[in-house]
């Protein structure tokens, strides 16, 4: 297989997945030793999220049960997820300023938006009502996305909410986080889903989207866009989510949302 095929697969070069494979090689396996080598289970996991085949197709070629699939791909997305959460971050101020760009005597250090990933139809009725969003009409779990200004690295996500909570609502429900973050100096563009925050303390620019009456302000928000799709060519977050017969759907998803913002911030 060439370098450029290998990359295609698994999203990453070869050199990057090397330096992943030999960390993993170092970890002591606690209880029974994973049936997989390190190799296996770090290109296992790329390659699920790259291209999110079912668990059965990557069982055949690995010569192991279904189940085992399952396990590694648990046991490895846990793993990195600890390995790298740490690693987004807002940086600093001036940092962020580095990347700003001003319109209309304001500068503008961060971009914000909410996306929705489609999944598959909850049996728990409770959990099914909580996933279906009246927007988009259809069961998806969302999360916020905070954007460099130039629309180039991941700062931070909110954690992973059910389909019927509101880009507006995770705002407010995750607002202390955010404080945290940023600065009186910040200023963030979004879109006219998280107008009505006037009033939370974060400095926050809403436009319409595709809206006529501010071209330069929607060209500049459409770059977090741009962003989501760099993410979702990691098929992971694309496709329709098939894991909800897992205990935590919301925290599965919070955790594949997370390693790809990491690798594309660092290693894309």
């Amino acid at each position: 297989m060439s370098l450029s095929d290998f990359q295609e697969l698994v999203g990453l070069s070869k050199f990057v997945v090397e330096q992943f494979i030999q960390r993993r090689s170092l970890v002591q396996i606690k209880g029974r030793p994973p049936k997989q080598s390190a190799r296996e289970e770090v290109l296992f996991l790329f390659i699920h999220l790259r291209q999110y085949p079912v668990d059965i197709f990557l069982a055949v070629i690995e010569e192991q049960s279904k189940q085992t699939a399952c396990n590694s791909r648990l046991r490895m997305l846990d793993w990195f997820y600890q390995l790298l959460k740490e690693r987004l971050s807002f940086h600093s101020l001036e940092w962020r300023l580095q990347r700003s760009f001003q319109l209309f005597h304001t500068t503008y250090t961060f971009l914000l938006d909410g996306t929705e990933q489609p999944t598959v139809q909850s049996s728990d009725p409770f959990l099914d009502a909580q996933l279906f969003s009246a927007k988009s009409n259809q069961h998806c779990i969302t999360i916020l996305i905070f954007g460099s200004a130039d629309g180039k690295k991941v700062l931070g996500l909110s954690f992973s909410f059910p389909g019927s909570v509101s880009d507006l609502s995770m705002m407010r429900k995750t607002l202390l986080e955010w404080k945290k973050e940023l600065t009186d100096n910040d200023w963030g563009l979004a879109d006219a889903g998280f107008e009505g925050l006037e009033e939370s303390g974060i400095n926050l620019t809403t436009v319409k989207p595709q809206s006529n009456s501010n071209p330069l302000l929607s060209s500049k928000r459409i770059e977090i866009e741009h962003l989501i799709e760099r993410l979702k060519n990691w098929k992971a977050l694309k496709y329709k989510l098939r894991i909800l017969p897992l205990n935590d759907p919301i925290q599965y998803h919070h955790k594949c949302w997370t390693i790809i913002a990491v690798l594309i911030n660092d290693y894309c």
